[in-house]
């Protein structure tokens, strides 16, 4: 488990330190900026990985929920007129 979450992590840390040096401008800092600010993001990236992991379940049985609540509430012998 602990690897998808490094892997998961790596790709959106890559994301976030793509966005980070967008705004910027990392290179400046030099290799000891690029490779803080880089680790940095991957390890946020891991911990948004092991909460999202952590909450997957809770996400998934509550969407069903809803869904199944609304097509159980809505009602079958009404249709749209066309216009």
């Amino acid at each position: 488990m602990e690897i998808i979450w490094i892997v998961g992590g790596f790709v959106i840390g890559v994301l976030l330190f793509l966005l980070i040096n967008e705004m910027f401008r990392i290179y400046y800092w030099g290799f000891k900026g690029i490779s803080a600010t880089f680790m940095g993001c991957w390890s946020v990236g891991v911990v948004i990985m092991a909460l999202f992991g952590a909450f997957l379940k809770w996400i998934v049985l509550i969407g069903v929920i809803i869904w199944g609540i609304s097509k159980v509430s809505k009602p079958k012998g009404t249709k749209k007129k066309a216009a």
